[in-house]
């Protein structure tokens, strides 16, 4: 999206003076137009995807309805199985199943009560505090403010344009490669050593800004530290792409329980608003080297953080996150003693699935080849 908005924006002319005389000429003056309408293009594409063509729910959200019949196939294309009749999938599911019950009679519980429970509190503190991170990092504002540095550095108004989307170019090639990294290396060793890059790249522009206003060094001029900014802009911007920006939903994604997993993550998405407002706002009352000392040390702290309470989700079941492990919830004040009798038996939850995934109408709804059923060593109930 960002590639795209610079790419429309290219024939646009640049004020890069600030001339408050600065007149449009014809083109510009029409075409921005045509970029605020731009916007309505995306907005179709992605109504026509989710209505008509990406418009299954999720397997949580089937059991939840006792459509675990639905629930089997569509993990069975999630996780690219030959049949959604394998083993995989169907022990999958059958933990969906587990987790469902359990949760069935804690829907009443709030975040207030939730972040007040011991067996809940680490994982929703953790969970605000990289959503806040993600913002306060300064991702925004060193991206609003990268042409700006670009020119202070000496660059044409065209070079500004081409080394701007060649930026863009790069940080969309590093999300790409970030989903293959995330599952080799993991969501914590990412989100350490990207915030650390981060903090690296940002506390050279501050650090000598702030040498060159103090000290007046000579070999410190405009021009080097205008270079350094741009050098400093680009490794911020791909380390953010492929460390905070992506992993941080990613992560939040898998540690929290099904029943405040909504509501925490609503609550990631406000957090995570009302800090990039914040630190937008902020960032006018203070000069370039200010922010970028900020930034850094912002990213500094947030590598202590990771390092100290950020736990590694990487093979774990989003049902038995390490965080909210299915083992500690007998630990909660807040979750009810459920005894074994109130629970449906697991080889009746089990025989479930396999009766609803067997359903003959299945074939014809979602125009499965293999129907066959795997051997389980017997055949089923």
């Amino acid at each position: 999206g960002i590639l795209a908005a610079i790419a429309i924006g290219l024939p646009l002319t640049s004020n890069f003076d600030n001339d408050p005389h600065y007149v449009l000429d014809e083109f510009t003056a029409h075409w921005w137009r045509v970029m605020l309408g731009f916007i309505a293009v995306p907005a179709t594409l992605g109504l026509i995807c989710f209505t008509c063509i990406c418009n299954s729910n999720t397997p949580h959200e089937l059991v939840a309805a006792s459509n675990v019949g639905d629930a089997a196939v569509i993990m069975g294309r999630i996780m690219q199985a030959e049949s959604h009749l394998t083993k995989e999938v169907e022990d999958k599911v059958v933990e969906i199943m587990h987790a469902t019950e359990e949760s069935r009679d804690l829907h009443q519980v709030s975040l207030t009560s939730a972040i007040q429970d011991s067996f809940y509190r680490r994982a929703l503190l953790i969970g605000y505090t990289l959503a806040a991170l993600q913002q306060l990092s300064g991702i925004n504002v060193i991206t609003s403010t990268s042409n700006e540095l670009f020119f202070n550095a000496g660059l044409s108004a065209a070079r500004v344009t081409q080394v701007s989307t060649g930026m863009a170019c790069a940080n969309v090639l590093m999300s790409w490669g970030c989903s293959s990294l995330v599952g080799n290396l993991g969501r914590r060793p990412l989100l350490m050593y990207g915030l650390l890059i981060m903090a690296l790249g940002a506390a050279p522009v501050g650090i000598l800004r702030l040498l060159a206003d103090n000290f007046h060094w000579s070999f410190l001029s405009k021009q080097v530290i205008g270079w350094v900014s741009v050098a400093s802009s680009v490794i911020f911007v791909l380390s953010f792409a492929v460390s905070l920006g992506p992993v941080v939903w990613l992560y939040l994604s898998e540690i929290y329980p099904v029943e405040i997993r909504g509501k925490a993550l609503g609550m990631c998405g406000v957090i995570n608003w009302l800090s990039s407002f914040g630190i937008v706002f902020f960032a006018k009352f203070l000069n370039v080297t200010t922010s970028f000392n900020v930034f850094a040390g912002v990213c500094m702290v947030g590598f202590a953080f990771s390092w100290a309470y950020v736990i590694e989700t990487k093979g774990t079941s989003i049902e038995d996150s390490p965080l909210t492990p299915r083992s500690g919830r007998s630990g909660s004040n807040l979750i009810r003693s459920i005894s074994s009798s109130s629970l449906v038996d697991p080889t009746e939850i089990r025989s479930k699935v396999r009766q609803s995934s067997s359903s003959p109408d299945l074939k014809a709804k979602y125009k499965i080849k293999d129907m066959a059923t795997p051997d389980r060593g017997g055949p089923p109930p």
